[in-house]
This record gives C-alpha cells, sequence and structure tokens, in this order.
C-alpha cells in the first residue's frame, strides 16, 4: 500500500510538472498571430460607427462620432487623439498622446482597418508609438522642429524662370485683386503628411513668416486653419507658406483658382 501511494504521488507531481510547462509554453506567444498578445488589462475597441469613418477616410466624421459621449478614460482620449491625428490636427493630437504615456492605466486600445493596424497594445505604449511617429513623418517633411535654428538671408534662386503667360485673344488681362478672395474652394484633403504643397508665398524668417500668417488668411478666407509652413534650404533658407494636400488634382485645382485671381501661385511636391 505505501508502495502504490509513493508511486501515486510520483505519479502527480510529474503531471503536474506536465502542466505547468504546457501552460507556460501556451502563454509564451508561440504561434504566427501579428497581433502582440501580452495584454495586462482589458482591450477596448473603438467604438464600430467611429471605426467605419475612419476606416473610409473620414477622420473628422469619426470625431464627431466620438464626440457625442464625454470621453473620460484613458482607451476614449487615445481614440480621440487618433481622429485628430488622421484629420491633420497633430498638435491637439500630440498633446493628449503625452499625456497619455503618463498614466498607469492599464487599458488597452484596438483599431484595425482591415489589414492595417493602428493601434493594439496597452495605451501609454501605443500613444509614445504614435508620437514617434508623428516625429518620423515630420522631419521627413523637413517640418521645422528647431525654431531657434539661425536663418540665412535671402531667398533661393528659382531654378526655373518663372514664364508670364498672356491671356487668350479677346480675354482680358486678370487683375490683382486687392480684397479678400471669396472664390477658392476650402481644402478637403489638406494633411500635414500630405506631399504636395500649394504655395502662396515665402519670407526670409520664420517671424516674417508667422507674422504675415494671418494676412495670408485675410486675403484667402477659404484657407483659414489651413495655412502651413515648409522649411527649404536651396542656398539660403526660406519659409514658404501654403496649403499641404495629399491629392494632387486638388492641389492643381486650388492653385488654378488661386492664379484666377490675379495671384501668385505653384504646386510644388515636397517629397523630392
Amino acid at each position: 500500500m505505501q508502495t502504490q501511494n509513493k508511486t501515486f504521488g510520483k505519479a502527480t507531481k510529474t503531471s503536474l510538472f506536465i502542466l505547468a510547462t504546457t501552460l507556460v509554453a501556451a502563454c509564451s506567444g508561440g504561434g504566427s498571430s501579428k497581433l502582440p498578445t501580452a495584454q495586462t488589462g482589458r482591450t477596448i475597441e473603438m467604438p464600430r460607427a467611429a471605426l467605419s469613418a475612419l476606416c473610409q477616410n473620414a477622420p473628422v466624421e469619426a470625431l464627431d462620432l466620438l464626440s457625442e459621449e464625454p470621453m473620460a478614460s484613458p482607451a476614449d482620449r487615445f481614440f480621440v487623439a487618433t481622429a485628430l491625428e488622421r484629420g491633420g490636427m497633430v498638435t491637439r493630437a500630440r498633446q493628449i498622446y503625452a499625456g497619455l504615456m503618463q498614466t498607469n492605466t492599464r487599458e488597452s486600445v484596438s483599431i484595425l482597418c482591415g489589414d492595417e493596424i493602428i493601434a493594439y497594445g496597452p495605451v501609454p505604449n501605443e500613444a509614445g508609438r504614435r508620437l514617434a511617429v508623428i516625429s518620423r513623418d515630420m522631419a521627413l517633411l523637413d517640418a521645422n522642429l528647431r525654431p531657434n535654428r539661425p536663418l540665412h538671408k535671402g531667398l533661393p534662386a528659382s531654378s526655373k524662370p518663372q514664364q508670364t503667360v498672356l491671356p487668350a485673344a479677346g480675354k482680358p488681362t486678370p487683375r490683382r485683386t486687392k480684397g479678400p478672395v471669396t472664390s477658392l474652394p476650402r481644402p478637403t484633403t489638406n494633411s500635414p503628411f500630405g506631399n504636395w504643397f500649394v504655395h502662396l508665398s515665402s519670407y526670409r524668417s520664420m517671424d516674417n513668416a508667422i507674422k504675415n500668417r494671418p494676412t495670408l488668411e485675410a486675403k484667402y478666407p477659404a484657407l483659414k486653419g489651413f495655412i502651413d509652413q515648409w522649411e527649404v534650404d536651396s542656398g539660403g533658407t526660406a519659409i514658404r507658406l501654403g496649403v499641404r494636400l495629399q491629392d494632387k488634382s486638388e492641389a492643381d485645382r486650388l492653385c488654378a483658382a488661386v492664379k484666377n485671381s490675379g495671384n501668385y501661385c505653384a504646386v510644388m511636391d515636397t517629397s523630392r
């Protein structure tokens, strides 16, 4: 009887060891899943209606849907920041992400658009990742991340001489307007990450660019809130003001409308 008990005890210990080993292996992250599995808290998905709008490239609609109810939890604030980021309101998005990185929440967020994983993990980690992505993209677009950078005097010489386009026979020469240009369409594909820049004016210093931004907004009321800056260095530093868009055809249409009002405009590819 004693021998049987010892044998039973050994078998029990062996079984428990095998069970424990199996559980450890199961939790070690093995498998072919592309999504992380080390979630410490509950995973909260973006509300379905807002997610659908975001995935259909309608971040403003997603933001409106998210704002219908109080956004109190860290996950809620992360969803709002993502909609702001996708809608081109990067400054506000960065502020929310920075605050979320300081929280001790155990919540995780999930934002999946088909095969694209926008966010899937703990809120502080995902907020830090989004901040890193924003900083990387802004650096690639030559954004001015160092305001105290010394600026060269003078504007860079244009590589191509500007050509004067004469009006067709029988058509009056367009006159440069002094008042506000009210015939411009409001941009729909504006984004700080867009490659196409509708160039409206250039300045030799950041101070002059900042001072003249309200002047441009008053001149083009439809572009108020959309005018962005682009610092270029081509034999000398210049600050260009204009509208950054994702769609080239819209950039061409907007620039054509500016030219039709008798003002300067040029569409530039910022990826070059």
